[in-house]
């Protein structure tokens, strides 16, 4: 009994290994898209917060 690569347990263990290899790559690069767009509104959110903070100490100049 030899063992050829076109036996189906060889064909099914490459889907397999295609299929894990393809699913890793996708969620790592999902991941790193989550990862870019969260520091992107992180920044976002500290620009707006820096334009409130100034707003807040020019109208407290104004009233005082």
């Amino acid at each position: 009994m030899s063992m050829e690569m076109t036996d189906p347990i060889f064909i099914l263990g490459g889907a397999v290994m295609t299929t894990l290899c393809g699913a890793v790559g996708y969620l790592f690069s999902d991941f790193r898209a989550t990862k870019i767009k969260v520091e992107n509104e992180l920044k976002d959110c500290q620009e707006d917060r820096l334009k409130l903070w100034k707003e807040i100490h020019l109208i407290k100049g104004k009233s005082e």
